[in-house]
């Protein structure tokens, strides 16, 4: 892979760590509770021109348009390894960005991420 394959992929991590951010500066003035929806971001910690250019950059493969999913009913004091932030959709190699509970951006595989999903829609 070259350079370029890989500039989607950054743009994508830096775009997570961005939101992440957001979220736990959002849980600090809401008791530790995160946001119902990432629009509620808007217009405080993002703006709501930068966030909608979070959300939408990368959805290319996202049936919703949106390219984050975020785990529901997590709060700041859920475990440091839960999955906050999920990319709606999987790069050429089968690779999902994840932001953690912890404020850290790692790439996971397609099967963890609807392992994921599903166990989060089961709760």
């Amino acid at each position: 892979m070259g350079r370029s394959a890989s500039k989607p992929a950054h743009r994508m991590s830096n775009n997570c760590r961005q939101l992440v951010t957001a979220l736990k500066l959002y849980a600090e003035s809401h008791d530790g509770s995160y946001p119902p929806s990432l629009y509620d971001l808007a217009p405080d910690p993002l703006s709501e021109l930068e966030l909608d250019r979070l959300l939408t950059e990368g959805a290319a493969g996202s049936e919703s348009g949106v390219a984050w999913i975020l785990t529901p009913k997590l709060t700041d004091s859920s475990a440091a390894t839960d999955i906050l932030i999920l990319a709606a959709s999987a790069s050429q190699d089968r690779k999902r960005i994840a932001g953690l509970n912890d404020g850290s951006v790692i790439s996971i595989s397609e099967d963890r991420a609807i392992e994921h999903l599903l166990l989060r829609s089961l709760r």
